[in-house]
């Protein structure tokens, strides 16, 4: 099995019916509570990743507990066979479901200094494809996204990764959400 990627727009309103349906009802007091722009983001990622185990594993949506490992990796307390893992950036929030750990990140395309963090973030061979790259904001973007998922997947902060941690990872990309890139990380089976 590959990951499975789910994507939902942030600017779209759940209604009671909706949440009723996909958040137990303690879960829902708790995001009541949260700023809207946070509540969205995260609310949006919650019921992508209960969908997710729903439509992929059967999984009944309100009775998964979730929790999070040391740096923040969210995961299903009494589902552990499911791996997953959220991002959002602009108006997407985006969730990569799997059989085993998956790391998944997507970021909107954006003025950034490129060339600082390119630097600051990344390894020597991706800073110098970077630099080779004929569309040097794309590759930014597909090597950021990548480094992203891949702590992610690892549950570790960029950095706290080691140099080889890609080692034994394969990758996927997709542009198909228009301005931003995605890329999901998982053990490469091959």
């Amino acid at each position: 099995m590959e990951p499975k990627v789910f994507a939902v727009r942030l600017d779209r309103l759940f209604s009671e019916a909706e949440l009723a349906r996909w958040l137990p009802y303690t879960d829902r007091a708790r995001y009541s509570r949260l700023a809207s722009g946070k509540r969205d983001a995260s609310l949006a990622g919650e019921l992508l990743a209960r969908y997710a185990a729903w439509k992929e594993f059967g999984a009944d949506p309100l009775r998964l507990r979730i929790s999070r490992a040391g740096q923040g990796k969210p995961f299903f307390v009494n589902r552990p066979e499911i791996h997953w893992n959220i991002s959002h950036s602009g108006q997407w929030c985006v969730c990569a479901v799997h059989d085993a750990p998956v790391g998944i990140d997507v970021q909107r395309f954006q003025a950034v200094r490129f060339d600082a963090i390119a630097r600051r973030y990344f390894l020597p061979e991706d800073q110098e494809a970077y630099r080779q790259a004929p569309d040097t904001p794309r590759e930014f973007y597909r090597l950021w996204t990548k480094r992203e998922a891949l702590g992610k997947y690892f549950g570790a902060g960029l950095r706290e990764l080691p140099e080889q941690a890609a080692k034994g990872c394969r990758f996927w990309w997709s542009w198909k959400l228009e301005g931003y890139a995605l890329c999901v990380c998982a053990r490469d089976r091959s």
